[in-house]
């Protein structure tokens, strides 16, 4: 295995095993942790999207610590383009499994209009919470600075 993905829903799990997959590697998504595969990249739906926090964070922990210790030469932890769910507290997780060891985060996706400018998240040139995720009811956008999302969920930036 030399990928893992952390995806924080089953419809992100799909897309980035899609995107593997039309670029010809071999993918296997799964919705619990892996056992061995022979297979390059392992995409792991951890359904944290919509857990508190805490949760969100002690199963991310959980699977990067897995994968820390299967050797996997590349994490990526796939998040929604639009800001939802519990991000900032999923990327300290990953950062709390590799003490010392920094990260990037890129919510941008140019081809579906999301674009990042000064550190805002645009949908279509519109600032995230002026569009209608703004009224997703289970997770409404009220931010669209990025730093200040991530913050405010935990993620220790500048650490």
């Amino acid at each position: 295995m030399e990928v893992i993905v952390l995806a924080d829903d089953l419809t992100g799990a799909l897309e980035a095993g899609a995107q593997f997959a039309g670029a010809g590697a071999v993918a296997v998504v799964l919705t619990k942790d892996p056992p061995k595969f022979d297979v390059p990249v392992v995409i792991i739906d951890t359904e944290t999207r919509h857990l508190a926090p805490p949760e969100a964070a002690r199963r991310v922990f959980r699977h990067a610590q897995w994968a820390k210790d299967a050797g996997v030469a590349l994490i990526y932890k796939k998040t929604d383009s639009t800001l939802r769910g519990n991000i900032g507290a999923e990327l300290g997780a990953l950062l709390g499994a590799f003490p010392g060891r920094r990260l990037t985060y890129a919510p941008a996706y140019p081809q579906l209009g999301r674009t990042v400018v000064h550190g805002r998240l645009l949908l279509d040139g519109l600032p995230v919470e002026q569009t209608p995720f703004a009224g997703d009811p289970i997770d409404p956008v009220t931010e669209s600075n990025i730093e200040v999302v991530l913050v405010r969920q935990g993620a220790p930036l500048g650490s």
